[in-house]
């Protein structure tokens, strides 16, 4: 890539660049996601060689709730857990936080 960035090995749309400053950009489809503690100079180089339109600060994207604090990001995929409840028509259904039974031993089967 022209900017120096290299694929992640976990995901083929996920981008990385260590140097002068870290940076993370993911793809999917005409969107992009860029994150990194100082993207001023980035998104000038970038504006220079694409056309774009930044949008801000993302808080939500692909369904994926996105919560900016002074130093962390939190990723929530409740929202889109929610949505699938609601088109399935089970968003009133009774909450089960897990099938089995809290803290259960577990045996190796014999046979």
């Amino acid at each position: 890539m022209k900017f120096g960035f290299k694929v992640s090995k976990a995901d083929s749309c996920v981008f990385y660049l260590e140097e002068p400053e870290r940076i993370w950009l993911f793809l999917h489809v005409d969107d992009i996601g860029i994150f990194g503690r100082n993207l001023t100079e980035f998104k000038k180089e970038i504006e220079k060689e694409f056309q774009t339109k930044l949008l801000g600060m993302a808080d939500l994207m692909l369904g994926i709730k996105i919560i900016h604090q002074p130093d962390s990001i939190t990723l929530i995929q409740s929202h889109y857990i929610d949505s699938l409840l609601d088109i399935y028509g089970m968003s009133n259904c009774k909450p089960v936080a897990t099938p089995l039974i809290p803290n259960i031993h577990l045996e190796p089967a014999t046979e």
